[in-house]
């Protein structure tokens, strides 16, 4: 049995939980089991919906130190023996403690102090093996977007062949708690004659006005509960997204995308899609006064939409980045895993 500790909430978002649901079904396709451990039951309903079993742990989903012994406890009930672990809010204590009973594998982005585990992942466009000039031969890196867990279907996304641009996905995540989808709608409806698909997340305070708007706007159509994201990307040619793990699906899918942050764990990932020429990147909101934001967006799309050449050229340097096959390598390598 392998484990997965991860957690998903409004505060936090869904990120998290998506990628290590990634690796969990190739886990599965592999013919492992797997049970994941949440602190609370926010996200309980969405990880049994994909088929896996939950254990919650009543736990502070921002203090894991705090249910170390819980879960060591846990880890011998449900006889695992390898886990998965995926938050920023781990120490060097708790990997330290829970490797002294099994194999750690750690999902990295932050590269926050030396992590005591036996995989290290770190599949962002920008990591680096020189990230992590302390790692040993005892731990084995998996460094790069050849690990980016993009679940198999986008890989076989059909992209949209239309040298115009008819349909563009708005996609911000869980909970979108500057409320951009609906702003970024408003300023696109101003600007462009597209259909506007608005992704509202499990976790979006503000889906009521998202629901007016597309109420009284017929060229903006909301999608809640999406369950297949690849067919919504199949049916757009271009993306507004924030920089997380849906870039690499968009990559994978070959959907050309304006990117940009709005928490400092997505800076780097918007900037290298940037460098690389894999996408349009608008800078961090925080960072940017709100009317400039909303004009370097509409600006984005404005150059997207007339420059055909342009838009196919970003949409291959994406895909090259990611191959779609990286849930699949990280489920060998832990599983594979022995000390």
């Amino acid at each position: 049995m392998i484990g997965i500790r991860a957690d998903g909430n409004k505060k936090i978002g869904i990120g998290h939980i998506m990628r290590c649901m990634t690796v969990g079904d190739a886990m599965k396709q592999l013919g492992e089991d797997v049970i994941f451990f949440l602190a609370d039951c926010d996200c309980v309903s969405l990880v049994e919906s994909r088929g896996f079993r939950c254990c919650v742990l009543d736990s502070l989903y921002d203090d894991l130190n705090s249910e170390t012994e819980k879960v060591m406890g846990l880890l011998d009930e449900f006889h695992v023996n390898k886990l998965l672990v995926d938050s920023y809010y781990v120490t060097p204590e708790y990997l330290k403690a829970l490797s002294e009973k099994v194999v750690i594998a750690y999902l990295d982005d932050m590269d926050m102090f030396e992590y005591p585990v036996d995989v290290l992942i770190n599949y962002n466009v920008f990591a680096q093996a020189e990230d992590y000039p302390y790692v040993t031969e005892d731990t084995q890196c998996l460094i790069g977007p050849k690990y980016a867990p993009v679940r198999k279907e986008f890989a076989n996304v059909c992209a949209s062949e239309n040298k115009e641009v008819e349909n563009i996905l708005i996609t911000l995540g869980g909970s979108d708690q500057y409320n951009l989808s609906l702003k970024i709608a408003r300023v696109l409806l101003e600007c462009t004659n597209c259909r506007l698909h608005v992704v509202c997340g499990p976790f979006n305070r503000n889906r009521e006005e998202l629901v007016e708007l597309a109420e009284n706007n017929e060229r903006v159509l909301l999608h809640e509960n999406v369950k297949e994201m690849w067919k919504l990307m199949e049916d757009c040619e271009l993306a507004v997204s924030a920089a997380g793990s849906t870039m690499c699906e968009l990559a994978t899918a070959r959907v050309p995308a304006i990117t940009f942050s709005f928490v400092d764990n997505q800076q780097k990932i918007a900037e290298a899609f940037g460098e690389k020429n894999a996408a349009v990147t608008v800078g961090h909101y925080e960072c940017t006064r709100e009317p400039e934001f909303l004009n370097d967006i509409k600006e984005a799309v404005t150059k997207m939409i007339s420059d055909a050449e342009f838009r196919e050229s970003v949409g291959k340097n994406a895909y090259k980045l990611v191959d779609g096959a990286g849930a699949e390598r990280i489920a060998r390598a832990i599983m594979e895993r022995t000390r």
